[in-house]
């Protein structure tokens, strides 16, 4: 079948793939049935980094194309867990980071608190989807990988969980 006229008549008349939305795995699914379960948005949640599974993931060669090294990312991840997870837990918000970036000279956009809060709690947080007690990750690889190997046990995350088609 190396010719277009060896293959099926529908294969040849069939329209372009559909281009899907929404984000990370569940977009390369394709939309669910009515009938199939709910995504659920519960916000910011502690995540447990032993229930996510990131190995053969190779995330730092020679051809990833972010502008975050892992040494970069590895600082905010300290940061987190030094400063910004227990300010928010004392119930600062962004304009504290701000606020503390300028008085450390930090640039808020590439090395201050500031982008690891939003990194982790703001504009642009490490989203997974929890299916039971096991997640996928929507968006945040990096920042998850880098976590693990830094030995950290879990990490603020958007959980988005699924659940159950109801029984009607």
């Amino acid at each position: 079948m190396n010719d277009v006229k060896d293959k099926p008549p529908d294969f040849q008349d069939s329209q372009p793939p559909r281009r899907l939305g929404g984000e990370g795995m569940r977009a390369m699914q394709g939309v669910e049935p009515a009938e199939k379960a709910e995504w659920i948005d519960r916000g910011i949640q502690d995540v447990p980094l032993n229930r996510i599974d990131l190995r053969g993931e190779h995330l730092y060669d020679q051809q990833d194309p972010r502008s975050d090294s892992y040494a970069q990312i590895a600082d905010g991840v300290h940061k987190l867990e030094d400063t910004v997870r227990p300010a928010v837990g004392a119930g600062k918000e962004r304009d504290y980071f701000q606020s503390l970036d300028q008085q450390q000279g930090l640039d808020p956009a590439k090395n201050g608190y500031t982008k690891v809060y939003d990194s982790f709690y703001g504009s642009d947080p490490v989203t997974v989807a929890k299916d039971g007690r096991h997640y996928e990750v929507d968006k945040g690889r990096h920042r998850l990988y880098v976590a693990q190997a830094e030995g950290l046990e879990s990490l603020p995350a958007r959980v988005k969980e699924r659940q159950p088609p109801s029984a009607e």
